[in-house]
């Protein structure tokens, strides 16, 4: 009622919302004129089939490039006004994470459709608006008409409009009988189409203008899978039996079951968003998009190629479930670490309101026997709940277990496979919370399970540098895990060689960097208790490797958190994702030329560390914590001291004199990185002085060895001013000026 009202009172302003005034006069146009694509570009797309890489449709992040971007008359870039009216509810928007302290996301999604509908038809009349600039486009409402003032960009490969001024006409459609807000009739066909077996596709590029940002329906259309990984579920649906496919994509609060954080004024569920079973009848509506992901599965449904449109449904009467098979969840999986004893679990099954249940069983087969498969009855069931008891497995085996149920329409639904893993011992080394099912990439078998352990291990890292706190207790596969750094296990002051005991803990499969500090993706233990059994020990050794070797995902997988060392590398190249300079490098060892990753963000390096190597350096030695971050498995060195000479083989010769470069960047706050030449192994002091001339701070002090050098300057505890920094070596003295600026 409030929201209503506020509406009300800013319509009689006549103005909504207004942004920072620009100095560039707006182009008048239509949102079709913003999604055209020439045909030639679209001709290219074609083309290129299953040859199509993602740096084909754009190569950048947020550049007008690309053939979806790049051609002549195209409107990326541009300042644009346009009339249109509001067709999502942006309060159902959930796309940003939500600051920590006022609950509000940090840009709202809206999709809004051309006034020009009315006489033009609805293709090509679909936008996104993405407002980040706090411009309040949360308080619009569905059937509002607003004309906007917005700088056409995209994100990834997502078009969408950039608000700079939002108006308000005074005009509000009837959502009831107004035609604009019809949905447009469409096949998964139309949106995206089939480029080779298996359900291998592609966008349909011939219609990528029409349907892009715009309403769409598709009716009785079957749901081939469904995502249960994570609490962000998505599902796949087919209209012709899997030809061809469109996935949902959960840019709506009412599609995700993560946002709870979010202020109460934003729709926020309840309740979890349970997709249909696979196999149901569904009548599903949205917006389609091109979210910021290709490759070969980007939603891990097994669909081949995988670069799609997909379906942001925003409403929950946009998903209608038409008929449907038994649909199988809450699954349930041990609490704790399995043992001797048999094992319950239960799951629940809901039938199609016209149909009941007839039979409901629980599959399962053992790693040691995997050839077996087993079929329980249910011991129990109460209302949708059935009960079946797993009996002991040896130890050491994984079990795999599925349920089936059968309604009376003989419609079969076969549930996603879970596993567990049996320890008479329980978790007495870190092996058993890394080893996977199938000793390779994959989640752990104790993934959310809290229970006692006794792992006594050697911390490898200093928290207190980098940021990492792993611990190894031993140096072959599967041996390390990262901690979550909490208050108590700070103030312990780990070191490198302090011997623990891990008494306790969640396990944890962790998405981002949240609570591992700078480790995500990775299995880690959340809320340890440990004790402290010696300090002051002989460091864990790096383990030495090359490069080819992790190249194999499964293998790479087993030295995840497990600090390693490569000798005597050359450094493919200075930026792993050019364009865009995520502060990662790739090195290899000899004869690889693809090589791994390596990750400078620990605070001992600058920003732009990176940015002083050349493609052919060689570097004596990498070593750090072996760890997954953002998708990619990756070295992260703790400080300098882990990155051996560099020789700059540019020119294929070691330095023939002794240099010290202009620091950079220049000016710099609070890091920057300098770099220096040595001509003859010899001792090096390296010293910063303020301008008055007194010494600040010492980096080098010590013999190094001929080759090129580089280090870091952290500048965080000065004021801001001109330094200088000095470089002796024997008779040679350099002197530099820099300029820190906060």
């Amino acid at each position: 009622m409030l929201r209503r009202a506020t509406t009300y009172i800013i319509l009689l302003t006549g103005v909504l919302l207004v942004g920072t005034a620009q100095a560039q006069v707006p182009v008048d146009v239509t949102l079709r004129q913003i999604n055209e694509i020439a045909q030639a570009n679209i001709d290219a797309l074609n083309a290129a089939g299953s040859d199509l890489v993602a740096g084909d449709i754009t190569s950048t992040q947020e550049g007008c490039d690309g053939f979806l971007y790049d051609f002549t008359g195209s409107i990326c870039g541009a300042l644009v006004r346009f009339t249109a009216v509001v067709m999502s509810d942006p309060l159902n928007s959930g796309l940003a994470t939500p600051d920590d302290e006022t609950g509000q996301p940090t840009r709202v999604h809206v999709f809004v459709r051309d006034v020009n509908a009315d006489t033009d038809g609805p293709l090509g009349m679909g936008g996104q608006i993405v407002d980040a600039s706090g411009l309040g486009s949360k308080l619009l409402l569905k059937g509002d008409v607003i004309t906007v003032t917005a700088n056409v960009s995209h994100f990834f490969k997502t078009l969408q409009l950039d608000p700079v001024t939002i108006e308000l006409t005074g005009e509000i459609r009837d959502l009831e009988t107004d035609p604009i807000f019809d949905p447009i009739a469409v096949s998964t066909s139309d949106i995206n189409m089939s480029i080779g077996p298996d359900g291998a596709v592609q966008v349909n590029w011939d219609n990528i203008s029409d349907y892009r940002a715009n309403f769409v329906r598709f009716e009785g259309v079957t749901v081939m899978n469904r995502d249960f990984a994570n609490d962000r579920p998505n599902i796949r649906f087919s209209s012709d039996g899997g030809t061809t496919s469109v996935n949902t994509y959960e840019t709506s609060l009412r599609y995700r079951n993560d946002r709870s954080n979010y202020n109460p004024e934003f729709n926020v569920r309840d309740d979890d968003y349970i997709p249909p079973a696979i196999g149901a009848s569904i009548n599903i509506q949205g917006f389609l998009t091109y979210p910021g992901v290709a490759g070969s599965d980007p939603f891990s449904f097994a669909v081949p190629f995988g670069t799609l449109l997909a379906l942001n449904p925003m409403e929950d009467s946009d998903l209608v479930v038409v008929e449907s098979p038994p649909s199988v969840t809450d699954i349930g999986r041990p609490t704790g670490v399995p043992g001797a004893n048999p094992i319950a679990i239960s799951a629940d099954v809901t039938p199609d309101p016209t149909r009941t249940i007839t039979g409901v069983v629980l599959k399962y087969f053992l790693s040691s026997d995997a050839t077996t498969t087993l079929t329980l009855n249910e011991t129990s069931s109460s209302g949708l709940t059935h009960n079946f008891l797993i009996p002991p497995a040896p130890d050491g085996d994984f079990v795999t277990y599925w349920i089936e149920a059968t309604d009376s329409e003989s419609a079969v639904t076969v549930s996603a496979s879970l596993n567990y893993r049996v320890l008479l011992n329980g978790l007495d080394d870190i092996s058993d919370i890394q080893l996977t099912i199938n000793s390779g990439e994959g989640p752990s078998p104790f993934d959310d399970v809290s229970d006692f352990m006794n792992i006594q291990a050697t911390v490898t890292t200093s928290e207190d540098v980098s940021g990492f706190l792993a611990v190894q207790d031993g140096t072959g596969p599967w041996s390390g895990i990262v901690l979550e750094r909490t208050d108590e296990l700070n103030a312990l002051d780990l070191l490198p060689g302090d011997v623990i005991n891990i008494l306790g803990g969640t396990v944890r499969e962790i998405r981002g960097p949240d609570r591992f500090d700078r480790s995500g993706d990775v299995t880690g233990i959340e809320d340890p208790t440990i004790g402290v059994v010696s300090r002051g020990g002989t460091p864990m050794p790096y383990l030495a490797m090359t490069t080819d070797v992790l190249q194999d995902e499964d293998v790479a997988e087993g030295f995840e958190s497990m600090i390693l060392r490569f000798d005597n590398v050359t450094v493919i190249t200075p930026q792993a994702d050019a364009p865009n300079d995520f502060g990662e490098f790739r090195i290899g060892s000899a004869g690889d030329d693809v090589g791994v990753r390596v990750d400078d963000q620990s605070d001992s390096f600058s920003s732009s560390f990176n940015d002083g190597l050349n493609v052919g350096d060689n570097m004596a030695f990498i070593q750090g914590l072996w760890s997954d971050t953002f998708g990619n498995m990756k070295l992260m060195p703790e400080s300098l001291d882990d990155v051996g000479v560099i020789t700059d083989t540019e020119e294929n010769e070691l330095p023939g004199q002794f240099v010290l470069h202009q620091n950079f960047p220049n000016p710099f706050n609070p890091t920057t990185s300098i770099r220096f030449d040595i001509a003859r192994t010899g001792h090096v002091k390296l010293e910063v002085f303020d301008i008055i001339g007194r010494r600040v701070m010492t980096l080098v002090d010590g013999e190094r060895s001929v080759g090129v050098h580089i280090v870091s300057f952290d500048a965080r505890r000065l004021s801001s001013g001109v330094y200088m920094y000095r470089m002796v070596s024997g008779s040679n003295v350099h002197t530099k000026r820099m300029l820190l600026l906060k």
